[in-house]
């Protein structure tokens, strides 16, 4: 069907469809300046089963692209080619709008850690502790002489680095609440340490660790700094000892002296 007077016998007649010349209203007779469809109600795309659109929005039962004719299917909403702004008008045409970027005011995650992808030497699983082991530069199970990056998270909040290959790469958590293997650490009076003594975050009343962002930091941990306040006041005693048999002989010795003065 062919809807207006100026088409002319070189365009094609759609077999199943509608072809329109000029603008369209659907449930309006007022459309402005520079639309050229105004609907008035809501538009529904796919199969349904009772569900109810939004008063004049969109119901969509698969997926949609914008910027693309060749969405893999992957996903519900393909954005190419462009950005994705959430917010007013002002905020909005204020942005420049670089590919890929998402622009919005705030996120609301369910997850509560932060992680990114680090270089393995080996894959670990979930909840272990991870080092980077100073001579390779890359991930392992965290072990003395490590530097501690943080604990293989499973489902964060943020991701940093998600294009990287997983089978060479381990999701590290290193900010936030994260279950942990209780096996590989030493737990005092709320903290967590690893089995040689560091400490890397807070025990949580739901069993998890809180990370803060201070892995990999280089000062002493309270268990080692009690080791060796330990021994500095082992060798102060020590110390004090032998200064007192010296000052009990010194008055062996001027006793000794004073009798035979007399």
């Amino acid at each position: 069907v062919i809807i207006g007077g100026t088409y002319s016998s070189s365009q094609t007649e759609l077999t199943s469809g509608l072809l329109v010349e000029g603008r369209v209203g659907i449930g309006t007779n007022s459309i402005q300046s520079g639309i050229q469809m105004a609907v008035n109600g809501a538009i529904s795309a796919g199969s349904f089963h009772g569900e109810t659109a939004p008063a004049n929005g969109f119901i969509i039962s698969g997926a949609s692209a914008f910027g693309t004719d060749n969405p893999n299917g992957n996903h519900m909403l393909t954005v190419s080619g462009s950005s994705l702004c959430v917010q007013d008008d002002v905020i909005c045409n204020a942005q420049v709008g670089a590919e890929g970027n998402v622009y919005s005011s705030s996120a609301n995650m369910i997850a509560v850690d932060y992680a990114e992808y680090f270089p393995a030497e080996e894959i670990l699983s979930a909840g272990q502790l991870v080092g980077i082991n100073p001579k390779s530069g890359k991930t392992r199970g965290y072990r003395e002489g490590d530097i501690f990056l943080g604990i293989i998270s499973t489902k964060p909040g943020v991701i940093g680095g998600w294009t990287r290959d997983v089978k060479t790469h381990n999701l590290v958590g290193l900010m936030g609440q994260l279950p942990f293997s209780r096996s590989e650490t030493i737990v005092e009076d709320g903290r967590v340490f690893t089995k040689d003594g560091e400490m890397i975050g807070t025990l949580l009343s739901t069993g998890d660790i809180y990370l803060n962002g201070f892995s990999g930091d280089t000062s002493k941990s309270l268990l080692i700094r009690l080791e060796e306040l330990k021994n500095q006041n082992n060798k102060l005693k020590d110390r004090f000892d032998r200064q007192e048999i010296e000052i009990i002989e010194l008055r062996k010795k001027l006793n000794y002296l004073l009798q035979r003065q007399n």
